[in-house]
């Protein structure tokens, strides 16, 4: 266990270790100097050399540190979360993805394992990867019983009720990743489901996905097992008779289920590439007209001037020389940034960022922070 500083985790829980890059959200995706870069490539290769934890997992290049591609499983931290007595909130693999193509299922299931015996504890599993993501979860429920559980006679356990504490997230930092990951995300049995939208490098629209506009589910009222309609395909007709489970013949229910929790935040560390005001607000805005609980987690290196005081702003300005206007041209003490007009309907606003670093930019977005969980009232004020 290592306690975090990640503002909706209580701890991190980096059970698989090694990785690789998978898309813009990792780093390099936009020429020029801000070019952004994976966070945990950084950490890794200062616990790289010979005997230590990322040995053969990372390397130092041109470019800076990247992942070899290697990734395994850490047998000594797998029953760690046992023995944890206080509940938890538990970030599953900071510094990897749980659902690494190099990763066996047989490995992942051992994870998973873990997770429910550890029940006090909630689970926070978040992937760019998720096609495989919902291959895993398929694969699982395919064997019907989950072992080491008592089953009542008829009716097996299924692996979605055996998990009631594990929630299931994918990172969106663009509309591209959205469309690509959140279909899986959604058509994936999980208690909570939900995104990470870190690094916002895009704007992003998830009206598609709230629960104003949702997908016909069925879930049987016996044994557990689910049947969807493609979520780009046609809704059942809810007048049809009752629909009996392949599995067992019980009654299939209906259900309409939707992300559970959205998080937004933006890039830090060297490079870091900003993130327009606007599309945070926008996802901030989406989530409250739903009802859907929001967390920015925050501003990331730069700081929008709109998100500052007028003594804020002031100060990041040299003083004006004595005997000149006041409304001399001043030199900025640090870099900035100015987004171009937007052709969107808010005005096409034009806004300057300031790269103060991840602590002086903070987390407030528009006069307070959005600390919002799952089961939790949404304020949306």
């Amino acid at each position: 266990m290592a306690d975090t500083d990640i503002e909706w985790a209580d701890v991190v829980w980096n059970v698989v270790k090694g990785c690789s890059r998978k898309s813009p959200g990792c780093g390099g995706g936009t020429p020029g100097p801000l070019k952004g870069g994976c966070y945990a490539e950084r950490m890794a290769i200062r616990m790289s050399g010979p005997g230590q934890p990322y040995e053969g997992l990372v390397e130092s290049t041109t470019a800076g540190p990247r992942w070899t591609g290697k990734v395994v499983l850490d047998e000594e931290l797998l029953d760690a979360p046992l023995r944890w007595k206080k509940p938890r909130r538990v970030f599953v693999n900071s510094m990897s993805d749980l659902f690494h193509e190099a990763l066996s299922f047989a490995d992942i299931d051992r994870v998973f394992a873990t997770m429910r015996l550890a029940e006090r504890h909630t689970f926070q599993v978040l992937t760019k990867r998720a096609d495989r993501m919902r291959k895993y979860v398929e694969w699982a429920r395919s064997r019907s019983v989950v072992e080491g559980l008592e089953v009542v006679p008829g009716r097996p356990i299924t692996w979605e009720r055996a998990h009631p504490n594990v929630w299931l997230g994918v990172s969106v930092e663009d509309q591209r990743r959205a469309d690509e990951r959140i279909p899986h995300l959604l058509a994936t049995p999980a208690a909570v489901r939900f995104l990470s939208c870190e690094p916002l490098l895009r704007p992003v629209d998830l009206s598609r996905w709230l629960p104003r506009v949702r997908y016909y589910l069925a879930r049987c009222s016996g044994c557990g097992h689910t049947a969807s309609s493609e979520f780009f395909g046609e809704l059942r007709n809810h007048d049809d008779a009752d629909v009996a489970c392949p599995v067992c013949g019980h009654l299939m229910q209906d259900e309409v289920p939707g992300l559970s929790w959205v998080i937004v935040g933006g890039e830090s560390g060297p490079g870091a590439r900003p993130m327009h005001p606007v599309w945070a607000r926008r996802l901030r805005d989406q989530c409250v007209g739903a009802g859907v609980p929001f967390f920015f987690k925050q501003w990331g290196a730069w700081k929008p001037y709109c998100a500052m005081t007028e003594a804020e702003g002031n100060a990041l300005y040299e003083p004006v020389p004595e005997g000149q206007p006041s409304d001399s041209i001043r030199r900025c003490r640090v870099p900035t940034v100015s987004f171009p007009t937007e052709p969107l309907p808010v005005g096409g606003e034009v806004h300057l960022l300031f790269n103060l670093g991840k602590k002086r930019a903070g987390r407030e977005l528009d006069g307070r922070t959005w600390d919002e969980f799952p089961g939790q009232e949404v304020r949306g004020d």
